[in-house]
């Protein structure tokens, strides 16, 4: 009935495995867990663990092929209809995530995804902007993502009939970071219905503040060159549409020569035990605009 799917690298993956295997033999329901480690070089005791749980197929690749390609992998090699996808940074809720998420699927269910979830506590200062971008921005209520059921989907966690994900994400072809966005698109141009409930899973991996921003401009790099090879409108991000507002009225200027003159700045600040949302967004529009 559910294949459940874990790509990892580089992170001690058991804790999790060991969870949802648990929660998976309590529901009495015929499943398998494949867990395809990225060809990782860092090697953690617990791996030897894995291959002790019934049920369980755990395969090191020979050499890294990215996100997109290994997720293609696992699907690949699944057995059943029913794809329950995890990073191997996440980490239920809730001890019952596996029976809640199986009363959710019928003859009807194509995708679901549950939310995603920030301990309350804040990390130590080199995580504090990731952690606080994520509790605002991403740890959305079911309420809020049903507003917007395609771009509130965090791929981190989600539920997928095998022929719809094998379709879509043969689609990604481009090994680049920030590729969720196309994946997101690619559904909604599907008309998947896409089944919002209220079952999250825990963001445990929180990359550090330089880390983080590094890669948010990385996911701009990413949704401009989607643009430009036309494979997502140019008004289907949060900065683009902004652009497309208040960009003509000089603000795009402004935000390019703030980026180029007090970006060392803006990266300081955003490293502060209390980081600007704001000042996030602006220095983000500012890195935008400056390689537009």
């Amino acid at each position: 009935m559910l294949s459940i799917l874990i790509p990892t690298y580089n992170y001690n993956v058991f804790p999790l495995a060991n969870e949802i295997h648990k929660q998976a033999l309590k529901a009495g329901i015929p499943f398998e867990l494949l867990i395809f480690d990225d060809s990782s070089n860092i090697a953690f005791e617990t791996d030897e663990l894995l291959k002790n749980l019934v049920q369980v197929r755990y395969i090191k690749l020979t050499e890294n092929i990215g996100r997109t390609a290994i997720r293609q992998k696992l699907a690949e090699a699944a057995k059943y209809n029913n794809l329950l996808f995890m990073d191997a940074d996440t980490f239920p809720k809730n001890n019952d995530f596996v029976s809640k998420l199986i009363q959710k699927i019928n003859s009807n269910t194509v995708f679901i995804f549950g939310g995603i979830a920030f301990q309350e506590n804040p990390p130590k200062k080199t995580k504090c902007l990731r952690w606080k971008y994520g509790r605002s921005r991403e740890g959305l209520s079911l309420e809020k993502r049903l507003k917007k059921p395609y771009k509130s989907i965090i791929s981190t966690c989600f539920l997928s009939n095998k022929q719809l994900f094998l379709t879509i994400n043969k689609q990604l072809q481009y090994k680049r970071y920030g590729m969720d966005i196309l994946f997101s698109y690619l559904l909604k141009q599907a008309d998947v219905a896409v089944q919002h409930i209220e079952n999250p899973v825990y963001h445990f991996g929180l990359e550090a503040n330089d880390v983080f921003i590094k890669k948010s401009e990385e996911a701009i790099d990413t949704s401009l060159f989607l643009i430009a090879e036309k494979l997502i409108p140019n008004n289907y991000k949060t900065l683009d549409i902004f652009h497309q507002k208040k960009g003509k009225f000089g603000l795009a200027l402004l935000a390019k020569i703030s980026h180029f003159i007090l970006g060392n700045i803006m990266i300081k600040a955003l490293n502060s035990k209390n980081p600007s949302l704001h000042l996030f967004d602006w220095y983000r529009y500012g890195y935008y605009c400056s390689i537009k």
